[in-house]
């Protein structure tokens, strides 16, 4: 699951999971249509039943994929082994400047998860 985070207006929308549409988390790419999903995301969709749009038909399939999955986005299905990490992407995610949904702090994006960490042990300690 991708990071919850305030003035996503500000953020270009390749940057959020197709999947979840949180802040993307460990982005994998969907290398036939070059979108992008959460690795957490990309693991509950294992084995999931999706109804897929046919613009031919104007009409739902529904379908199992044991081995594959699809996109969300635009519904392109490929095999599991057409998804792989995207680091040059991961890299380029990390230097966003962010707003936390929690407290008043911002920052680059590679700096959010310590920010949070600390927020639930301030937050322990007051209790």
């Amino acid at each position: 699951v991708g990071f919850s985070v305030l003035r996503q207006e500000t953020i270009e929308a390749k940057y959020f999971c197709i999947y979840c549409t949180l802040l993307l988390n460990i982005p994998m790419q969907l290398t036939k249509c070059g979108h992008h999903i959460c690795k957490s995301c990309l693991e509950k969709q294992k084995s999931e039943f999706v109804f897929l749009f046919d613009s031919i038909s104007k009409l739902f399939e529904y379908c199992y994929f044991r081995n594959a999955i699809v996109c969300w986005k635009c519904n392109e299905k490929m095999d599991r082994k057409d998804v792989r990490p995207d680091r040059a992407f991961e890299n380029e995610l990390q230097m966003l400047l962010v707003f936390c949904t929690f407290c008043h702090w911002n920052g680059m994006l590679k700096f959010y998860s310590v920010n949070r960490v600390f927020l639930l042990v301030f937050s322990k300690k007051l209790l």
